[in-house]
């Protein structure tokens, strides 16, 4: 018999099945759930997230830590898609990959390399035109010189600046340019350096 003031723990439902306490009360089993993990947090945070990973990968996938080393090891730690080398298994990079519609498990990939795969919904179709979308640039690229290669198609290469005299602060050129092929910087293309009158003007560079 329960004690005076408890609550009944042997409440049952119509089929005669005994409600556990936990479903009976959510909202204190729940507070109980979080202050029991906010001091395991902090007494030992690394222990407690790793504590949580796996019981979310148990939950999520139903693997064991046991049986999530041994499908790393047994692909020699490497991506299944790009051969990326993870020795550290407890790496976060590391990735369960799964099929979404089939709902199975399929490897362990990069996370990168998973990531890719779920952006791609996972169509083989969709993979291949963007494998060849890569290789047809490629190729063109390829067949293209090194100048063209390096410019965009909306650029345009800025044309190259002739000695033309004239008003400005640089001997030769338009206001604010520099003549082709000249290392000094004059004013007035009307005074040699020569003369013993000309001092020079600001903008000279020797």
């Amino acid at each position: 018999m329960p004690r005076k003031g408890c609550i009944n723990p042997y409440i049952r439902d119509e089929r005669g099945n005994v409600i556990p306490w936990k479903i009976r009360n959510r909202d204190l089993a729940n507070a109980a759930r979080r202050q029991r993990m906010a001091l395991r947090k902090a007494k030992d945070p690394i222990s407690e997230k790793k504590l949580r990973r796996k019981w979310f990968i148990k939950m999520k996938f139903g693997l064991t830590p046991e049986e999530r080393e041994q499908m790393i090891i047994a692909q020699n730690y490497k991506c299944e898609i790009c051969s990326r080398e993870i020795l550290n298994i407890d790496s976060p990079i590391w990735s369960i990959d799964h099929c979404h519609d089939g709902n199975y498990l399929r490897s362990m990939l990069c996370k990168p390399c998973n990531s890719a795969l779920g952006l791609f919904k996972d169509n083989p179709e969709i993979l291949r035109k963007a494998a060849d979308y890569i290789e047809k640039w490629r190729t063109m690229n390829h067949s293209k010189t090194a100048e063209k290669h390096d410019l965009l198609p909306n650029q345009k290469q800025a044309p190259q600046t002739v000695g033309v005299s004239g008003p400005g602060p640089f001997k030769g050129t338009r206001a604010g340019e520099k003549r082709a092929g000249s290392t000094k910087y004059v004013d007035y293309p009307g005074q040699p350096e020569g003369n013993m009158n000309y001092k020079g003007a600001v903008g000279d560079c020797k």
